[in-house]
């Protein structure tokens, strides 16, 4: 029958071969007990085929033997042994996934196939029989041979479900006839698969358990299959708005022309009104199906009417246009009982974890079927962005306003936070919250709106807002003098961000922009959700204020919501005018604490203020110094360390991997001017340390930071020199890290000097100076010769009382530049 499979000049002939195991799949299935089974390699019921073809070879060779003892003249075909022997290093192959097995009873003869799945194809990796080359009473065909056109039926099958073509690598006459067989493509496949079935009695499927076996989660391959079809063969996708009357008229005519039921059209109505668009899948630019969307009352994504394809690709194009619509909504997919264009099917409402994670999955296969067909199925997608589906937007406040009333509030001293409600922070800025409701309450037990209206941010009900929550509601806090002003809540609902309850005290409405601009905000562009939710008309205009924009979109099922959502274009806007200002956000401070906590709990980090005017802290500083220019990858300024100009100080962190180290000067006017800053490492918790020590230093002196023109761009722009910035990043740590903490990174007070410590100083300066002052100044002379003009400003200063002589640090090795 093999041979009957070629065509003149030895050409595979596919109707030949559906004839073929069209008769020999009839044959076996008219026997009565046949099974043909599809089973995976992890089943319990590989091994028990691994024993039964294995014992059956064991009785063969014992057979084998003992003709050749008796009947030496008579011995059994050697080709019954191979077949056998085939059969178990086909369930034995390594890269078997899959065995398709034909049985003849239920611990009778077989033959098995093995199988795996590359990419698009079904590859056979092995195959034999235990039948032996018998023909049975009435039958046409060796029952081994019928068995195999049972299991090559059921290959087609397999593979038509896979939408793959079937790749051949077994040696010929291992499981079927003369040979097993040439590989198909998709087309033979599909043909085959078809005309088979259609060749068996009534046209029914013998074995109907084969064609909805699907191998693993191989389903989204198949689908994605369907749909890169789609895309090679001009797939192509149109949104239509039906605010628009123009739009919402051509889409009329278009689902008449689609629908098979037309008379959904009369009784159930698109609405003309904005947030519901029709997205039409389309094949060389004429349509194939389509699908009209809205919203619902839940945040969902609402279909009112869907129009299938009678292409597979092409609905699976509208499915995946729907799914990424509730993406983009937030939420799930909702049915309207009309939707369906088959009368009496049920459709669930999709929930919109499971709407991402189905999107997800089919772009992932779509592109490793096909990735040219991933990037173009991808810009099929975003024309969802390119079409609003809504009118202008209420005009939104100039994000440049918003980053003005934000820095307002971090230049009054305010800092924002963002906590989950679970976290152990949360329950002390809760109690703090509780302190100032309980301080503000009148004798009476009222409490003013505004505080009460804070703590209730705090202590929330039960249940905020409808929809399946996910994640941890959290709430940014605003703090001003370790005390919260106000805070927005912030809750996970289906796939998207809402706000919550909003709360400021009298005089904090900068405070309440900062919470929602500096703390919900980056939340969103963090986590890729859509910040949007309904809300009535009041609150709608009241969260405009915060650049929100108010779209205009009603849900089909409650006209009295409004849609209010942060747009991409405004969140970049507003996060673009916020950073303009230069200062830290506040996820930029919980980056900051977080590395400052590891510097000190984790590395062992420690931060000292060493006084070039004590040798020891001298020495100290120029060694930990010269630790650090030593690295290789350093990038050293042009010019050296400038002399001293008043007294040298090194803020000098440190710990178990690495070294940063700020020196500056306080200059005879009173100046602090800093002359080097470096760290091993570009991100480095050891900088984080010694910047913060340095912050405190200009908080404190409430002074802004000089910078020597040796200073880098890049160390300019990476630290903080103001000291208005420096105090807010200094109360940002605090407010992270606990008050305990932070301390514990500055380096340690200056010891306050008694009047027996000022004499005893003084004694030992005026010593210092007598035994000093002729070393350091011939010292300071080299040094002003080795340095060149940039050493010609050196002075020796000091107190006024027993000056120190004072000498440019280091010498050679403190300046970058010089020759080592």
């Amino acid at each position: 029958m093999a041979a009957a499979e070629q065509g003149s000049g030895g050409q595979y002939n596919r109707m030949d071969a559906a004839n073929s195991i069209a008769a020999g799949l009839k044959e076996f299935a008219a026997r009565p007990g046949t099974t043909v089974r599809v089973v995976a390699k992890t089943a319990p019921e590989w091994r028990e085929y691994v024993h039964r073809v294995w014992n059956t070879v064991l009785d063969t060779q014992h057979l084998v033997e003992t003709f050749r003892q008796a009947m030496p003249e008579h011995q059994p075909a050697a080709e019954v042994l191979s077949q056998q022997r085939a059969a178990v290093d086909a369930l034995a192959h390594e890269e078997a996934e899959y065995a398709v097995v034909a049985e003849d009873g239920g611990n009778g003869p077989l033959t098995v196939v093995t199988l795996t799945v590359a990419g698009d194809r079904l590859v056979v990796v092995g195959g034999g029989t235990t039948f032996l080359p018998q023909v049975p009473e009435g039958a046409t065909l060796p029952i081994g041979e019928q068995a195999g056109c049972a299991v090559r039926y059921a290959l087609a099958t397999l593979a038509v479900q896979q939408s793959q073509a079937v790749e051949n690598r077994v040696p010929a006459g291992s499981w079927y006839g003369q040979q097993a067989g040439p590989s198909w493509s998709v087309d033979d496949v599909q043909f085959v698969a078809e005309m088979v079935v259609s060749l068996q009695p009534d046209g029914a499927d013998p074995y109907p358990e084969v064609s909805a076996h699907l191998l693993g989660t191989d389903e989204y391959r198949r689908w994605a299959t369907q749909l890169d079809s789609w895309v090679e063969s001009g797939g192509g996708v149109e949104v239509y708005d039906h605010a628009d009357e123009e739009q919402h008229e051509v889409v009329e005519q278009l689902l008449l022309s689609l629908d098979p039921s037309p008379a959904r059209m009369v009784e159930h109505p698109i609405p003309q009104r904005p947030g519901v668009r029709t997205i039409v899948v389309t094949m060389n630019s004429e349509p194939q199906g389509a699908v009209t969307v809205g919203h619902d009352a839940a945040g969902d994504l609402h279909v009112l009417q869907l129009v299938p394809s009678a292409d597979a690709g092409a609905n699976r194009a509208a499915e995946l246009m729907m799914y990424e619509a509730a993406i983009r909504a937030g939420g799930g997919v909702s049915f309207a009982p009309q939707s369906s264009a088959s009368p009496g099917q049920e459709l669930h409402t999709v929930s919109a974890l499971d709407s991402a994670e189905h999107a997800g999955k089919l772009r992932g296969h779509l592109d490793r079927v096909n990735p040219a067909g991933g990037i173009r199925m991808w810009k099929l997608i975003k024309t969802l962005d390119d079409v609003s589906g809504r009118p202008a937007a209420a005009q939104a406040v100039d994000p440049a306003v918003l980053a003005a009333r934000v820095q307002a509030f971090r230049v009054a001293g305010g800092d924002v936070l963002v906590l989950g409600r679970s976290d152990p922070a949360f329950a002390e800025w809760q109690g703090k919250a509780a302190d100032r409701m309980a301080a503000a309450m009148g004798p009476d037990g009222t409490v003013p709106p505004d505080v009460d209206g804070l703590w209730r941010v705090f202590n929330p009900p039960a249940v905020e807002s409808g929809g399946v929550a996910f994640g941890e509601p959290r709430v940014a806090i605003a703090v001003v003098d370790g005390v919260p002003v106000a805070a927005a809540a912030v809750n996970g609902i289906g796939s998207r961000l809402e706000l919550g309850a909003l709360g400021a005290v009298s005089g904090a409405d900068d405070g309440l922009v900062a919470a929602v601009v500096d703390g919900v905000y980056p939340m969103a562009l963090k986590s890729r959700e859509p910040l949007t939710m309904l809300r009535g008309d009041e609150e709608a205009a009241r969260l405009a204020s915060f650049g929100l924009e108010v779209t205009g979109v009603h849900p089909v099922d409650d006209q009295r919501l409004v849609q209010v959502q942060l747009s991409k274009d405004a969140q970049r806007a507003i996060s673009v005018a916020v950073g303009e200002t230069g200062w830290a956000r506040a996820s930029q401070l919980n980056f900051e604490a977080r590395a400052l906590g590891a510097f000190q709990e984790q590395k062992h980090g420690s931060v000292r203020r060493l006084d070039h005017g004590v040798a020891a802290e001298r020495a100290a500083a120029e060694e930990a110094i010269r630790t650090v220019q030593d690295r290789p990858d350093m990038p050293q300024p042009d010019s050296p360390v400038p002399p001293v100009n008043g007294e040298r100080f090194t803020v000098l962190a440190q710990c178990d991997e690495s070294s940063a180290y700020i020196s500056f000067d306080e200059t005879p006017d009173g100046r602090i001017e800093v002359v080097d800053v470096a760290a091993s490492s570009f991100d480095d918790a050891a900088l984080s340390a010694a910047r913060h020590a340095f912050c405190n230093q200009l908080a404190e002196r409430g002074q802004d930071a000089a910078l020597h023109s040796r200073i880098t761009g890049g160390e300019r722009d990476r630290n903080i020199w103001d000291k208005r910035q420096g105090q807010y990043y200094v109360t940002g740590v605090r407010n992270r890290l606990g008050a305990e903490l932070a301390e514990s990174l500055l380096p340690a007070p200056e010891p306050t000097a008694t009047p027996e410590a000022s004499q005893t100083t003084e004694t030992a300066q005026t010593t210092e100076t007598a035994q000093t002052t002729e070393t350091a100044q011939t010292t300071e002379a080299g040094q002003g010769t080795e340095a060149g003009p940039a050493a010609e400003g050196g002075q020796t200063l000091g107190s006024g009382q027993g000056e120190v002589p004072r000498r440019r640090p280091g010498g050679p090795h403190h300046g970058r530049g010089p020759e080592r």
